[in-house]
């Protein structure tokens, strides 16, 4: 890998889906996979947090360094839990 992180750089060009940019910005703000936050939606809170820019479904999960949530990858494009595995995979991949 080269050392300036090209890949990241690439990366912030790709063209993010809506609903996954929402869950991963749910997953950002509470440090957490998204889809263990469906019970907030399933409150009606989801309307209310940062005015429903936040989408609670699985698919999204933290990048953590030192204990500090540093990121979030999502995808989407399969079944809930194959996309939650595949950001899994994709986090574990660059750590």
């Amino acid at each position: 890998m080269a050392s300036d992180r090209s890949w990241t750089n690439r990366a912030r060009h790709l063209p993010a889906v809506p609903w996954v940019t929402r869950t991963r910005r749910a997953t950002l703000t509470f440090g957490a996979p998204s889809g263990g936050l469906t019970r907030i939606a399933s409150l009606g809170l989801d309307k209310v947090i940062e005015g429903g820019e936040m989408l609670f479904l699985q698919g999204a999960v933290p990048i953590m360094k030192d204990g500090q949530t540093v990121g979030a990858l999502g995808c989407s494009g399969a079944a809930a839990q194959q996309d939650e595995d595949a950001a899994n995979a994709g986090v574990a991949a660059i750590q």
